[in-house]
C-alpha cells in the first residue's frame, strides 16, 4: 500500500474512532483524539501539535479501535443482525418489537419495520430485495428491503421462531421454532411445503447448505440434524456439544459446518461425514451466534461474555477479541466482502467492526493479566496490578511502577508491593467519568474523552491532572491533562 493510500485509510479510521469527541467540539481533536492516535502515517503529521493538548505519557501498543461505528436507536436488547448481500444495509431485530434497516456506512436509519412483538431473528433474501423477521408473537413476516413496507404476514406458527433463512435460490424460507418444528414454505405464495418434526426437541438454529440440498437444524438437546431437502429424511445427527446449539452455518464451499452452543464452545464438522474436526474454546459463556467469512478463513462469534471473537478456521486459534458491548452479544454477521462484522447486543446497540485488525489477545485465562492501575498517595507514582492465578485461588500482585510525572518506567515486578494507595481528596471528588468523558467540576465542562477500547480500567490522580487507563489488551496508558485544565 502506497503512502497516500495509507494516509487516506488512517484519516478514515481517525474520523470513525474519534467522531464522538470531535462532534462535541473541534478542540477535542487535540484533547481527545491526537493523544490516543496510534503511531501511523497520520500521527507523523500531527504529533507535534500541542496547543492546549492532552499528552499521552505512556503509550503501550496503541492501535486503532476495531469498532468502526455504534448504531443506537433500539430501546431494548438487539437479538439479531444481518448484512444485505451488497453490504450497503444492515437489518436488526430487537425486543423493543421493532426491526430496523440501517445504512451500514453512516449508521443512519433507512427504514423501520412495523412492530410485531419481540423480534428474534432477521434475514435478507439472496437478492437483497426482501427481509424476513420472526417474533415471539408466533409470526413470520416478509418486508420490502428498500422501503420497509410489509409484504406478507404468516401467523400460523405454534412456537416462537428463533431462526430463519432463505433458501440459496431465494424461493423458499425455512424456520425453526421452540416446539421442534422446522417449517419450509414458499415465500411467494405462502404454501407450506413441509413441516419437519425434530425428535430432539426445540430448534434453536437452522442453515441451508450452499447448494440447497441439505437443511441443518441446531437443537435443544445439543445435537445437529442434517435433513435431505428433497426427501425430508434425516441424513445424519452430529453429536458433541453438551448444551443447546444456538447457531450453525455452512462454509461457502459446503465442506464444513460450524456450530456455537451454550456450552461456550464452537465446533467445526466435516459436512460430508459429520466427523468432528476442531473445537474452538475460550468464551466463558454461551456462544449465541457464529458467522463465517466469505473466503472461509475466519469465524466470528457472539457470546454472553460480552465479547466478539474472531477465529482462524484452519487452526482454531483466536485472532482477535473485540470489546465494547456492555452486555451479552446475541448475534454476529460478516459483511459480504469479509472486512466488516456487525454485532447485536443486549445493551441495545449494533456495532460494526473492522475484521482485518488482529488484536494480540486471547480469550483463554492468562496466568497474569493487568486488571487495574493506581496512583500512590502523593500521586508521584503509577502502579499496575494484576490478579495472578495460583493453585486454589488468586492473589493481587504489582507488575510495574512508573513515574507519574514523566511516564518513565521505574521498575517491573517489584519484590515489595508497598507503593501506597490513593485516598480520595478534594481534587479527586471534582473529577467524574461520564460515558467516557472526563469531567472536572462543572458537568458541562468536558475535558477529555477516553475511547471505549481503552476503558477496561480508569483512574484519576489525586491532583486531577493525570488519568491512567488499562485497555482490553492489558496495556497501560497515562494521560497528562495539565495543559488542558490550565487553558
Amino acid at each position: 500500500m502506497d503512502s497516500t493510500q495509507q494516509l487516506v485509510d488512517d484519516m478514515h479510521r481517525f474520523i470513525n474512532q474519534f467522531r464522538k469527541p470531535i462532534i462535541t467540539s473541534s478542540g477535542h481533536i487535540y484533547a481527545s483524539a491526537l493523544p490516543f492516535m496510534p503511531d501511523c502515517t497520520l500521527y507523523g503529521f500531527y504529533n507535534h501539535e500541542t496547543i492546549s493538548s492532552a499528552r499521552c505519557l505512556i503509550r503501550q501498543n496503541l492501535g486503532w479501535n476495531p469498532c468502526l461505528a455504534v448504531f443506537q436507536g433500539h430501546e431494548g436488547p438487539v437479538t439479531s443482525v444481518a448484512f444485505s448481500p451488497d453490504g450497503t444495509k444492515i437489518a436488526s431485530g430487537s425486543n423493543d418489537t421493532y426491526g430496523r434497516i440501517w445504512d451500514s456506512n453512516t449508521g443512519a436509519t433507512v427504514s423501520w419495520l412495523e412492530p410485531h412483538s419481540s423480534v428474534c431473528s432477521v434475514a435478507f433474501s439472496p437478492d437483497g430485495a426482501l427481509i424476513a423477521s420472526a417474533s415471539t408473537d408466533l409470526s413470520l413476516r416478509i418486508w420490502d428491503a428498500a422501503t420497509g413496507a410489509p409484504v406478507v404476514d404468516w401467523s400460523d406458527y405454534s412456537g416462537t421462531i428463533h431462526s430463519l433463512q432463505f433458501s440459496p435460490d431465494g424461493e423458499n424460507i425455512a424456520s425453526g421454532d421452540m416446539t421442534g418444528c422446522v417449517r419450509i414454505r414458499n415465500h411467494a405464495n405462502g404454501e407450506i411445503l413441509q413441516d419437519l418434526t425434530s425428535p430432539k426437541g426445540a430448534v434453536w438454529s437452522i442453515a441451508y447448505s450452499p447448494d440447497g440440498t441439505i437443511l441443518a437444524s441446531g437443537n435443544g438437546d445439543a445435537s445437529i440434524i442434517l435433513w435431505d431437502n428433497s426427501t425430508y429424511e434425516i441424513l445424519n445427527v452430529l453429536k458433541g456439544h453438551i448444551g443447546p446449539v444456538h447457531s450453525i452455518s455452512y462454509t461457502l464451499d459446503g465442506t464444513q459446518i460450524v456450530s456455537g452452543s451454550s456450552d461456550s464452545s464452537i465446533r467445526i464438522w466435516d459436512a460430508a461425514t459429520g466427523d468432528h474436526q476442531l473445537t474452538l474454546e475460550g468464551h466463558s459463556k454461551t456462544v449465541w451466534s457464529i458467522s463465517i467469512s466469505p473466503d472461509g478463513t475466519k469465524i466470528t462469534s457472539a457470546s454472553g461474555d460480552r465479547t466478539v471473537g474472531i477465529w482462524d478456521t484452519n487452526t482454531g486459534g483466536i485472532l482477535s477479541v473485540l470489546h465494547g458491548h456492555s452486555s451479552s452479544v446475541r448475534s454476529v454477521a460478516f459483511g459480504p466482502d469479509g472486512t466488516k462484522i456487525a454485532s447485536a447486543s443486549d445493551d441495545g446497540t449494533v456495532r460494526v467492526w473492522d475484521s482485518t485488525l488482529t488484536l494480540l489477545e486471547t480469550l483463554k485465562p492468562k496466568k497474569i493479566t493487568v486488571d487495574s492501575v493506581r496512583f500512590s498517595c502523593g500521586g508521584s507514582k503509577l502502579v499496575s496490578y494484576a490478579t495472578k492465578l495460583i493453585p486454589g485461588g488468586s492473589i493481587e500482585a504489582p507488575l510495574s511502577v512508573w513515574d507519574a510525572l514523566t511516564g518513565q518506567l521505574i521498575t517491573k515486578y517489584p519484590r515489595s508491593s508497598q507503593v501506597g494507595t490513593v485516598t480520595e481528596d478534594d481534587a479527586q471528588k471534582k473529577i467524574m467519568v461520564e460515558d467516557g468523558w472526563i469531567v472536572f467540576g462543572d458537568p458541562a465542562r468536558k475535558i477529555c474523552y477516553i475511547p471505549d477500547n481503552l476503558r477496561k480500567w480508569l483512574t484519576v490522580s489525586p491532583s486531577g491532572d493525570r488519568v491512567a487507563t488499562v485497555d482490553f489488551s492489558n496495556n497501560v496508558h497515562l494521560l497528562d491533562l495539565s495543559d488542558v485544565l490550565s487553558s
